[in-house]
């Protein structure tokens, strides 16, 4: 079941002429922990609980697919770091960032996306990009040199 979105209807695809030079927009548009500010609809991205994420996982990942586990194991590892995006009440994007170099990268320090779910009535409207941006944002910030993500096949057309 999809959560509900309280509040007047939002649509995250829109068209927005700005009279501001293009570094100022970019600056904004950059800055997504202060998107709340002046985007409409967007509450905030929010730290959160790896068993607040499990909703999502279930409905989204694990819809479709003979397991309903939820529980990854890097969840609880030292370091992870599970973001959200909050519209009102509602979580209705997840993601999981776990400290993990990557083979292909010996000694960059790295942090592997896992669980990237968005609300299925709310695909396609920007909320996956705004977490992803908020959450490499703050890898960046926090030392890590690399991003880096497995994705099922299924899933390649979000990405």
């Amino acid at each position: 079941m999809s959560p509900a979105v309280s509040g007047p209807a939002y649509r995250f695809k829109t068209v927005w002429h700005v009279a501001a030079p293009c570094q100022a927009v970019w600056n904004a548009i950059y800055a997504s922990d202060r998107w709340p500010e002046w985007w409409r609809g967007v509450e905030e991205v929010v730290e959160v609980a790896a068993h607040e994420t499990h909703p999502l996982r279930l409905a989204v990942l694990r819809r479709d697919t003979p397991t309903k586990e939820v529980v990854f194991a890097e969840d609880s590892w030292p370091g992870t770091v599970h973001l959200a995006v909050r519209i009102g009440d509602e979580l209705v994007a997840t993601s999981s960032w776990v400290p993990r170099d990557h083979d292909a990268t010996p000694g960059v320090h790295a942090v592997q996306l896992r669980g990237m779910a968005t609300a299925n009535h709310l695909q396609g409207t920007g909320l996956g990009g705004l977490l992803v941006e908020e959450g490499c944002r703050r890898m960046a910030a926090s030392g890590f040199g690399l991003v880096w993500a497995r994705a099922r096949d299924a899933a390649l057309g979000f990405y």
